[in-house]
């Protein structure tokens, strides 16, 4: 492992983990106590979630790099389906859910998925300069 590729995931890591702590650490502050989603668990679903995704990435880049932005919309969808299977009684039920758990659904998702985004980009464009 290259000195470049190691600080990188390091740094990958890094902002993961802080987005988790601060994220649901607010988030928690603003969301009432009485909804039946864990505010923890949905960022930790997607802070564990962005990890594997990104080191699916990397591993890729590393045997097939042309096929790395395939490996990136894979583990999106394989992280919205097994999102859905974790919490399809919240998602699919027959009363609807609030405004709170959709939003502490949705903010979290484009938050995680936005650094994973940008994290893609940049492995992928430093392999295209080396």
């Amino acid at each position: 492992m290259k000195k470049n590729q190691r600080n990188r995931i390091l740094q990958f890591t890094t902002i993961i983990v802080a987005t988790f702590l601060a994220g649901s650490l607010l988030h928690a502050q603003f969301v009432p106590t009485n909804i039946e989603v864990s505010v923890w668990g949905v960022y930790f679903f997607f802070a564990l979630s962005a990890l594997f995704i990104y080191g699916a990435v990397e591993i890729t880049l590393r045997l097939v790099p042309s096929n790395t932005g395939y490996a990136f919309l894979m583990g999106l969808f394989i992280k919205m389906g097994v999102f859905l299977l974790i919490y399809n009684r919240v998602l699919i039920s027959d009363e609807p859910a609030s405004k709170s758990v959709k939003i502490l659904m949705l903010i979290p998702f484009f938050v995680f998925l936005a650094i994973e985004a940008l994290g893609v980009m940049k492995v992928m464009k430093e392999a295209v300069e080396d």
